[in-house]
């Protein structure tokens, strides 16, 4: 796939994380791109405070973009990204991690 531009070195993507950036890419570039930019806004520390909320039932976080959400853990630094999904998929995708 090619990203329309490079991810902060402190961002990590899982494998099936850059499957649904592959999919949101191919499906919806607009989106895709809200998305993207505000990964890359996470890393470079200038996404707002109040757009992450900590997740209560595992050791994560999340923040909107848009129709989606985007979840991820910390690692020291840096920062591991989990999903992306859409907001009513959420229950769904959270019932994986208990």
């Amino acid at each position: 796939m090619a990203l329309p531009s490079a991810l902060p070195e402190n961002i990590l993507l899982l494998a099936s994380t850059e499957r649904d950036l592959e999919r949101f890419f191919k499906r919806n570039r607009q989106e895709f791109l809200r998305v993207w930019e505000d990964v890359r806004r996470l890393g470079n520390g200038t996404l707002p405070p109040q757009g992450k909320k900590k997740l209560t039932s595992v050791d994560a976080y999340q923040f909107d973009s848009g129709r989606y959400r985007v979840a991820y853990s910390r690692r020291e630094t840096s920062y591991v990204m989990w999903v992306i999904f859409a907001k009513p998929e959420q229950k769904d995708y959270f019932k994986q991690f208990r």
